[in-house]
């Protein structure tokens, strides 16, 4: 498991970096600048990346990537931030509109691979791996497997969510010149609902033979 450290501000209930990553690598957090100076320099770890929250941080980011290429130089640079700030060229830089796939991008760059070559689709709190045909409930869901026919279902359904699609659809993309059976395409619907009760997306069987992904509110 990679070390990771993270300069975030405390208090922050949800896209917190820190609990973003927490149990695919070990993260420690500093609060501010002064405290990853201060501690990061009194220890003898050297991490594999340093995230630093560029919209906390907006007006340190490019100091704080001269010091940690002086420090700790053969640690990644990661700023995950809105549009607009400026970084290094030798900086990665996650805009925040993709934080849900942040795990999957440090995954990537932990292998030192670039972080755009990604395979996951990430939509609500729904993380597809279709490579490895398994899916996961963002943050801490575990790893389910899927069959290949699964995977590409949910692909397809994910690509044009809230969108009615029939049996005909399905098939066409999905098996192409195969005949399949409604009540085997319904059978896959099932397992793949069950894989979804913990998550804010369901599928949802629409009267004359189709389906569609739609997100529900979950209880409180």
């Amino acid at each position: 498991m990679g070390i990771v450290w993270v300069i975030e501000k405390p208090g922050r209930l949800e896209n917190s970096i820190a609990s973003i990553l927490q149990g695919d690598v070990a993260v420690r957090a500093f609060a501010s600048v002064r405290n990853f100076l201060k501690l990061g320099r009194l220890s003898s770890v050297q991490p594999k990346a340093i995230l630093i929250d560029g919209d906390d941080f907006a007006s340190d980011v490019e100091n704080l990537e001269k010091l940690i290429e002086i420090h700790w130089g053969e640690s990644k640079i990661v700023v995950v931030a809105s549009e607009g700030i400026k970084t290094h060229s030798g900086t990665f830089f996650v805009p925040k509109s993709s934080f849900l796939e942040l795990p999957f991008v440090m995954q990537r760059l932990l292998h030192n691979e670039k972080p755009e070559k990604t395979r996951f689709t990430v939509m609500n709190d729904l993380c597809l791996d279709f490579e490895g045909n398994r899916l996961r409930v963002l943050p801490e869901g575990e790893w389910m497997h899927l069959t290949l026919k699964e995977a590409q279902i949910l692909r397809h359904l994910i690509r044009f969510q809230n969108r009615f699609l029939s049996h005909e659809d399905l098939c066409n993309e999905i098996w192409k010149d195969v005949k399949v059976s409604p009540k085997s395409v319904s059978s896959h619907m099932s397992r793949l609902r069950r894989n979804l009760l913990a998550s804010q997306l369901t599928i949802e069987s629409i009267y004359g033979g189709g389906y569609r992904l739609v997100s529900q509110a979950l209880d409180p």
